[in-house]
Order: C-alpha cells, then structure tokens, then sequence
C-alpha cells in the first residue's frame, strides 16, 4: 500500500481544518429570549406618557447597560420616588429565558 505523501496530508489537514472552522463562524439561531429582548431594547431613549384618569405625567427613560446585555428602566411621576427595572437577556444551559 502506498504511504500519503506530503501533498495529500496537507490537503487532508487543510481540509479537516476548513470544516471544524466553518461549524465555528455559522451563525447560531436567535433564540425567543433574545428575540423578545431585541424588541425591549427598541424602546431605548425617553418616553413621557399618563394614565387614564391620573393627571400626573409619566417619564419613562430606557437606557442598554453592560454592555448592551441588559436594559434598564427608569420610571418617574412627578412627586413619586423614581422605579428602576432591569431586564436581562440570558441563555441558560437548561432553557431560554428572558429575566
């Protein structure tokens, strides 16, 4: 039996090497979670508003932290103490999930 010679190796490792990159750079599916937060993080910037009956504005104020991971909410009516949301997007090992 013939032994390879160098070409054929070479061939073979470049080869083995361009199918384990290409499963490395395929981009992954979006799960629901980061689906769901993409649309959160739509909101970014201030928003005022009311309620029905109320005569109190509402300020509301969305800002993208850690590094655009997770997105914090700032509530405030006039004369109330201000509210602070944070959502995360996060994969966890054992589900999709949107905290």
């Amino acid at each position: 039996m013939k032994r390879p010679d160098k070409y054929q190796l070479s061939v073979l490792a470049f080869l083995a090497t361009a199918t384990v990159l290409s499963d490395q750079v395929r981009p992954q599916e979006k799960t629901k979670s980061e689906i769901a937060f993409r649309q959160l993080a739509s909101l970014v910037g201030e928003w005022e508003g009311g309620q029905d009956g109320v005569p109190t504005p509402i300020k509301e104020t969305y800002t993208l932290i850690a590094d655009g991971s997770a997105l914090m909410a700032h509530t405030k009516a006039a004369d109330e103490p201000a509210m602070h949301d944070v959502h995360c997007g996060r994969r966890s090992p054992d589900r999709d999930s949107l905290l």
